[in-house]
């Protein structure tokens, strides 16, 4: 047994890496693992059979890895201030330790029986991953004022072929993508940071309308609003548990109630992107109320 384990619940411990269970982390937890060695985590990964599963969490342009990196820094300087760390950030750190990153093409990946590989997996996300920052926020390619991208450059200078872009497009859990009527062109539905006009629709929205956060952001939300911060528009969900597992992407999460109804009366713009998700361009603090989650 590896002495680290030794005041651990194991039971816990596999409770971590099942990608179908939420659940926190104590900050204890996650600096014995973090100040373990690549070596050390890899022997707890054969000692305890664990395996590594794709997480869909993950396919959000990169902000997981971000402030993955940025928990281990406040934790290794002693100013992170939680007393948990979501999981999500918890089993990035870990697999990345164990030299399993999810983000190269193909994972290889220790198991109960040995290794196993699943290239097609990697391969998929890992473009995904990347098809995303071409469609919403690569500077050096000129888009239409539409957002569309051809697929013609997409092939011949980024690695894709048609039948892989098509399957992104199909199986995006978000429906993030669109081709126009022939194929010939592609775009993102939202989410740019470029300055591109992909059509949305102004709707008028429910009477309320939530936005998924971490609890560190709450304080500064509530006193300088929503920004769209390096995007066009700030995203807000339909109800609660998309907003929840929004939160969950960048922390602990916490959710806020946008009064929608009064914004709307006020005359303020909301829009309705085809994939469901509600947008404008700023929330006013008067309009934001924290909800108990």
């Amino acid at each position: 047994m590896i002495p680290q384990l030794n005041n651990i619940d194991l039971n816990f411990l596999r409770r971590i890496f099942d990608n179908n269970t939420q659940i926190d982390v104590p900050v204890e937890l996650f600096k014995t693992f973090l100040s373990m060695s690549d070596n050390e985590v890899s022997e707890v990964v054969n000692e305890l059979g664990l395996f590594f599963e794709f997480d869909e969490t993950l396919d959000i342009d990169g902000t997981e890895e971000d402030n993955t990196k940025e928990i281990c820094k406040q934790i290794e300087q002693g100013t992170y201030s939680e007393r948990y760390v979501n999981a999500v950030f918890f089993r990035l750190m870990f697999w990345d330790k164990a030299g399993i990153n999810a983000y190269q093409a193909g994972y290889i990946a220790p198991g109960c029986n040995g290794v196993f590989h699943q290239p097609n997996i990697g391969l998929r996300n890992r473009k995904s991953r990347q098809l995303a920052f071409l469609l919403r926020h690569d500077v050096e390619y000129v888009f239409d004022e539409h957002g569309w991208r051809d697929v013609e450059n997409l092939i011949i200078h980024h690695g894709f072929t048609m039948p892989l872009l098509e399957n992104i497009v199909v199986t995006n859990n978000k429906q993030r993508y669109e081709f126009n009527d022939d194929h010939t062109k592609i775009r993102a539905r939202q989410g740019h940071s470029i300055k591109v006009d992909v059509e949305l629709p102004i709707v008028t929205p429910p009477d309320v309308l939530y936005h998924g956060t971490s609890t560190d952001s709450v304080s500064d939300i509530m006193s300088e609003g929503l920004k769209p911060g390096t995007r066009l528009h700030v995203h807000l969900s339909a109800d609660v548990d998309t907003a929840i597992k929004v939160g969950r992407r960048h922390g602990i999460p916490s959710v806020l109630k946008v009064d929608t109804k009064a914004m709307t009366t006020d005359g303020i713009t909301f829009y309705l992107s085809n994939n469901g998700v509600w947008l404008t361009e700023y929330v006013n603090p008067v309009y934001i109320s924290l909800i108990e989650i």
